[in-house]
């Protein structure tokens, strides 16, 4: 194990070239059933305003055909999805047949629950916030055809 928590496999699981030369890995953010989540720093020059300096990798791993559909499906609403209450597409990579690595906005600062659970229940202007920027979201995808399934 290192410091991160993994063991070797995990810590040794190769990047592309090209991510590998553009992101540092700095901490594991997450891990789920599809593969983890790294926050990572770019450390070369940006190409665009739309390179951050710190992002969120995943890094999916895809088992079968169907897994394989779904990563490319997300990959592809990822990539036209525009709005500044969805978390943004920055790139993509195709490792091998059975893995890809999403290079995604990082966003920052404690999620719903987080907040919830540290300050108790919400005041009204914050759930009107709130609300107001999850029906701004879920309208502009289903206005895209996008329906989101929470898991």
């Amino acid at each position: 194990m290192d410091v991160l928590g993994l063991d070797s496999a995990e810590e040794s699981q190769d990047w592309p070239s090209e991510a590998e030369e553009k992101y540092e890995r700095l901490e594991v953010l997450g891990k789920g059933s599809f593969g983890m989540v790294w926050m990572a720093r770019r450390v070369a020059p940006a190409v665009d305003g739309g390179d951050d300096e710190f992002v969120a990798i995943k890094n999916i791993h895809i088992k079968d055909n169907k897994g394989s559909v779904y990563a490319e499906r997300e990959i592809g609403i990822l990539r036209e999805l525009r709005h500044p209450n969805i978390i943004r597409l920055i790139r993509a990579y195709d490792l091998f047949n059975s893995t890809r690595l999403v290079v995604m906005q990082l966003a920052r600062g404690p999620n719903l629950h987080q907040l919830v659970v540290k300050r108790g229940a919400l005041g009204l202007p914050l759930c009107r916030l709130v609300a107001r920027q999850l029906i701004a979201a879920v309208g502009y995808m289903h206005g895209r055809a996008v329906i989101h399934r929470g898991e």
